[in-house]
């Protein structure tokens, strides 16, 4: 299966971190911990010259009186020394003459002169009275002693002691180089298994996508976790939700509306119908009442088709609010004028509590607009000799207002939220509107900061709502 993009980055991402990090780690450790072992290594070794210089002398003159007969480079004794005190040190010792001729070596091969004339041109070191020629470079590191020595009562050689760790010949380097690397592969192969559990519900939430756009609106995408993946998730399938609600909402609201406008349409077709069959019989009374009807008709379907405009502006937030000083008091009293002969055509009897002092900032149109369609709500559903209470007051900087309808029904909660939803009619009431009135109330409150609700109370059916005060607009 071919990796994602997302994969590969953070499995590069993690690979290149950890280069960069054992990188670093190398450094250091060549600073802080290979340049004082190897100083320390510097003064044990000269230590260990220092501590031999008196007794080497006569050790070497002791083997070479153990066989005074035979040859300084042929002497056994002398040869088996000098490879011990080499093994013992760690180090590349050989006897020379006066003349620079090698007598005695404890290693195979030629002397390093190469590595003697790097050394030497360095600046020696005076301890226990011996030079010491201490060099380090990127490739090689070490010290170089060349002590006198008496062959014999005629002649005096050179005892040479050479310690040397070139680089990266040294095993203890290269199993820390080969450590490091190992670490590093055994770390990028854990880094595989760690992307894919990193991008695999990244992986879950493209499939739900598609899924979706596809049609399958009730499809989520599963979530596992609570880390950013985690909230990225659900605010997917909060937004899915919100989607699933708005397709299906415009759904219902297609058909509430093809409903709705079939009635008038219907209505009008019949009563032109009959408008020219009274025309031909030439009956003006009757096309006088059938051209009345046309017109309430049209009427309706004109107030149908605003309160849909006015809806779908504020689904879509087109609709931009004004706010401005206004008097809540005062638009609720006109709001009991102008309804008056409504009521008291239904015998209505109306209670009003308005507690109201303060100053208060919202858009004028949207107040009036949901203070109206509450009020005509209230009146078309009270019956006859009912009640109809206002109670508005100010808490804080809130307005809160109710208005409570008696009547004999009692709601269930679905019923209580629903009201709200366009169209929406409750079973066994008769048709008195468009439906849209509660549900436009709802979208203007709601775009202000606001709340409503709709309860059941001993009193009847209360819709109340609470808006706070919008900021003043500026002189």
């Amino acid at each position: 299966m071919k990796p994602g993009k997302v994969y590969l980055k953070i499995f590069l991402s993690f690979l290149a971190v950890l280069i960069v990090t054992e990188v670093l780690i190398f450094g250091l450790f060549l600073i802080y911990a290979g340049r004082p072992a190897k100083e320390w290594a510097e003064r044990l070794n000269a230590a260990k010259v220092v501590l031999v210089k008196e007794t080497i002398e006569e050790i070497i003159n002791e083997k070479i009186q153990l066989e005074p007969e035979a040859p300084i480079s042929r002497n056994e004794s002398l040869n088996r020394f000098i490879h011990r005190f080499g093994d013992l040190f760690d180090a590349k010792v050989w006897l020379s003459s006066p003349g620079g001729e090698v007598l005695v070596q404890s290693f195979d091969g030629a002397v390093p002169e190469q590595i003697i004339e790097e050394f030497t041109r360095g600046r020696p070191i005076g301890l226990g009275g011996v030079r010491f020629y201490p060099h380090k470079s990127h490739r090689l590191s070490g010290l170089y002693a060349a002590l006198p020595v008496q062959v014999n009562p005629a002649e005096s050689g050179q005892l040479h002691i050479l310690f040397e760790k070139q680089w990266p010949t040294s095993s203890h380097d290269k199993s820390f180089v080969w450590g490091l690397v190992l670490i590093g592969l055994v770390i990028a192969i854990l880094v595989m298994p760690v992307s894919r559990l990193i991008t695999k519900p990244l992986k879950e939430l493209r499939r739900s996508a598609i899924r979706i756009a596809e049609g399958d609106l009730s499809h989520r995408a599963p979530i596992r976790s609570n880390d950013e993946i985690g909230e990225l998730g659900r605010a997917f399938n909060s937004m899915a939700d919100r989607l699933e609600g708005m397709i299906r909402g415009g759904k219902a609201l297609t058909a509430n509306v093809s409903h709705q406008l079939r009635s008038p349409l219907a209505r009008i077709r019949v009563a032109g119908e009959l408008l020219q069959e009274k025309f031909m019989r030439g009956d003006a009374r009757s096309t006088e009442n059938h051209l009345k009807d046309i017109h309430e008709d049209v009427e309706e379907m004109d107030r149908m088709i605003g309160q849909l405009l006015t809806l779908s502006k504020l689904d879509i937030h087109e609709a931009v609010l004004k706010p401005e000083i206004l008097d809540p008091a005062a638009m609720v009293q006109d709001l009991m004028d102008r309804f008056k002969p409504m009521m008291e055509q239904k015998s209505i009897r109306t209670e009003a509590a308005i507690d109201f002092n303060g100053p208060f900032c919202a858009d004028r149109e949207a107040m009036a607009t949901v203070l109206n369609n509450l009020f005509e709500n209230g009146c078309k559903y009270t019956p006859e000799k009912g009640t109809v209470a206002v109670r508005l007051g100010f808490e804080k900087t809130s307005l809160r207002f109710a208005l409570t309808n008696s009547t004999t029904r009692t709601l269930s909660r679905e019923q209580l939220e629903r009201i709200f939803d366009p169209f929406y009619r409750i079973e066994g009431t008769a048709p008195k509107g468009t439906g849209l009135g509660l549900a436009i109330a709802k979208k203007v409150i709601e775009k202000q900061g606001g709340t409503i609700n709709a309860s059941q109370s001993p009193e009847g059916i209360c819709v109340s709502f609470v808006l706070p005060s919008m900021q003043a607009p500026a002189a």
